[in-house]
């Protein structure tokens, strides 16, 4: 192995490299000591199987699925299959050495036109990541996510929406998301035996498989929480029909179509259900929570998924501010 040396920066490098099948593979392993870096590599030539090139891109595809089959959620994998099946179908057998040749760029380029930002970035991160498996690295540079504007619910909207669903079956899952900011899933994941008299615990979610729903766990850490509850939320809940071990049976479908029809009937703005979550959010912002319990209480991983895509500003509030502003003026 190659001894580690000092870069400019005062970290380590060391560059190692495996024989397999006559070919050698390199890989550079960087750390802030000499031992940790030599420590890197060492592991790698001593652990890493290197897929011979004549491999396809579907069969490291294939391979990379297989490896993270027992750690990740059967909907992650279907995920990873539809990405096969549906992006760079052309080169799925073509060798992976081939691909370094091939102007990645200019075809995703051509998937942003019809692909979402969010959509082409998940794409692109299985992809690279399947490829860097095997040594190849991919460099593409990507459209910036721009920043949505979503119908947040202001305080005024928000009490009429509630007034709208009371005595309506979907009364409960609009009060868990606009009044404790739960998921869909975790609406529709929640169980009987996770419900106490001043929280309830998530730590299943209820999630569309194919043509089928299944319960697993929460998509990350953060997902697992306790989420504090009113007592009326309370009552609301154990006034539901107990059958079985979910406290609500109807589909997210069911809870989706519900909401727009009310809010259509009620002359409220048409929103999604998930734009609840996003009111909840802004509601805590807006009343000073620190930003390590709204985190907590709503499952975010990271302050800035909260700041960024779940706080928004209220229309209702800003225009009162309009207000004041052009009476400054004007008065």
């Amino acid at each position: 192995m190659a001894k580690a040396k000092k870069l400019p920066s005062g970290s380590w490098r060391v560059q190692a490299a495996i024989t397999v099948d006559k070919k050698i593979y390199r890989k550079s392993f960087t750390a802030p000591t000499k031992r940790e870096a030599e420590m890197k590599a060492i592991e790698w030539q001593g652990s890493a199987v290197v897929i011979p090139s004549e491999f396809t891109l579907r069969q490291a595809c294939e391979r990379y699925i297989q490896k993270r089959s027992n750690v990740i959620s059967p909907v992650t994998v279907k995920t990873y299959q539809g990405y096969m099946h549906r992006y760079l179908t052309e080169y799925m057998n073509y060798p992976i050495s081939k691909l370094a040749k091939i102007n990645l760029q200019a075809i995703f380029n051509e998937m942003a036109g019809n692909l979402s930002p969010k959509t082409l970035k998940n794409v692109y991160g299985f992809f690279k990541a399947t490829l860097g498996e095997n040594n190849i690295a991919v460099n593409i540079k990507l459209p910036k996510v721009q920043k949505k504007i979503y119908s947040v619910p202001g305080p005024k909207t928000a009490k009429q929406i509630l007034k709208a669903v009371k005595g309506t079956d979907i009364e409960v899952p609009v009060n868990l998301a606009l009044r404790c900011g739960l998921r869909m899933s975790e609406v529709c994941g929640l169980k009987w035996s996770k419900v106490y008299e001043k929280y309830i615990v998530i730590d299943s979610v209820y999630v569309k498989f194919g043509d089928e729903y299944i319960e697993k766990p929460p998509k990350s850490v953060a997902g697992n929480r306790k989420v504090p509850i009113t007592k009326d939320i309370y009552d609301m809940i154990m006034a539901l029909p107990k059958d079985g071990e979910r406290i609500y049976t109807k589909t997210p479908d069911h809870i989706r179509k519900q909401l727009h029809r009310i809010l259509k009937d009620n002359e409220l703005p048409d929103m999604r259900y998930h734009d609840l979550r996003h009111g909840f959010a802004s509601a805590m912002a807006a009343n000073g929570i620190p930003e390590r319990y709204a985190m907590s209480i709503g499952g975010w991983d990271t302050p800035k998924v909260l700041h960024e895509i779940y706080e928004q500003t209220f229309s209702e509030i800003e225009e009162e501010y309009v207000k004041r502003i052009d009476n400054y003026f004007t008065r």
